[in-house]
């Protein structure tokens, strides 16, 4: 005999689970304590042919879902292969008459994928709401696991709307919550783009490499940015990182730092500003009595006072922004600092360095392509400032 059994809308979101790849038909068993047994109102099929089954572990109740083998096994590739196998109707478990298939997941998340598989216009698209990592989180967890392609790329494509690969679309998802904290009269980045901690998690547990590039940027952004005396800036949620993803973040951050002090160094060491690019100073001399060309000396006051001080001071978290800040700087440097030549060339040279930095965050932050295929990197043509 079954236990009670109501119905019931209510709902509770969690980011809490794992992706497990086991699908089992479960023999009959009863918990040492029967739960209560909650039909779903969404999800409730007269002419299903399946009943599955998972669990509320909070409210301590088992959720049935009766739905249709043929939708399950058209999306899954998993369900595709369970149903596919013999099953003797004597050994089976049902419920009112139904084959019941008790599934190790969470019951919202269950019965958010099937919502989605029968209504895929349901499917969370508001571009820059914090909440939409945890909207999705569940279903694309199962859709993973469950091996239901389509939903889980364009769960994928809705997780690339706020975290582009690109750095063309990350400037512009920047602009566009610049944009919209000004129309509120304010606000906070946390209300446009969610922690990115646990971004990063779901990402690498469900092999999505293509937001871990901004993602790991964005945790430069913010780590360790509040003080307990300042609520205002923005903190991230580091105990949601595994060690290896922790390590690979640490790892990441300080080759950036080096890489930008490198080239830095490079543009003050520079014996001339390119092969290309006439100075039209007149050469000087260094100290050692060496000729040197004419903007060198002003050059390198600026960088090692200006440039260092946006890109490796205390503003260095974000030093994409601050390239761009740069670029602006050295375009309006006068004819007295910079001859105009070499202004066009410094200006150019950030710029450049700017686009490169982007396309090495994946090596600095050591982003997989889990060699599935799925995802490829795209490269910038060109980027304005």
């Amino acid at each position: 005999m079954m236990p009670e059994t109501r119905s019931s809308s209510k709902r509770r979101r969690t980011m809490d689970g794992s992706v497990d790849a086991d699908v089992t038909i479960s023999e009959s068993s009863q918990p040492a304590q029967n739960p209560t047994v909650v039909k779903s109102d969404t999800i409730w099929f007269f002419d299903g042919n399946i009943v599955l089954q998972a669990t509320d572990e909070a409210e301590h109740t088992q959720h049935l879902f009766k739905c249709h083998k043929s939708i399950l096994a058209k999306h899954s590739s998993i369900f595709d292969d369970v149903f596919g196998l013999p099953q003797s109707q004597e050994s089976s478990e049902q419920f009112e008459g139904v084959p019941l298939v008790r599934l190790p997941d969470s019951a919202d998340d269950l019965r958010d994928l099937l919502e989605l598989l029968y209504d895929p216009i349901r499917i969370p698209h508001e571009k820059h709401a914090a909440e939409t990592v945890g909207n999705v989180a569940g279903v694309l967890r199962l859709a993973t696991k469950y091996d239901i392609a389509p939903l889980r790329q364009r769960l994928i494509e809705v997780l690339e709307r706020d975290w582009s690969r690109t750095l063309r679309g990350w400037d512009q998802n920047i602009s566009e919550i610049d944009e919209l904290m000004l129309s509120k009269q304010g606000g906070n980045f946390d209300d446009f783009l969610p922690e990115p901690a646990s971004l990063i998690r779901l990402a690498q547990e469900c092999k999505v490499p293509s937001v871990l590039t901004s993602a790991y940027y964005q945790l430069c952004r913010v780590y360790d940015s509040r003080t307990p005396e300042d609520e205002e800036k923005r903190f991230a949620e580091i105990d949601l990182l595994s060690a290896s993803d922790l390590r690979r973040f640490i790892k990441g951050r300080e080759a950036l730092r080096l890489e930008i002090r490198r080239f830095l160094v490079s543009i003050s060491s520079n014996k001339r500003p390119a092969a290309s690019i006439t100075c039209n100073l007149s050469p000087g001399k260094n100290k050692d009595g060496h000729t040197i060309w004419g903007c060198k000396t002003k050059l390198r006051q600026w960088v090692t006072s200006t440039a260092f001080d946006e890109l490796c001071g205390t503003m260095s978290d974000d030093p994409l922004s601050r390239m761009s800040v740069m670029v602006r700087k050295a375009g309006n440097l006068s004819d007295k600092e910079v001859c105009v030549n070499c202004r066009i060339w410094l200006s150019q040279t950030i710029r450049t360095k700017r686009e490169e930095l982007w396309l090495a965050l994946g090596d600095y932050f050591e982003v997989d392509d889990f060699d599935d295929g799925e995802v490829e990197i795209v490269e910038e043509q060109e980027v304005e400032a």
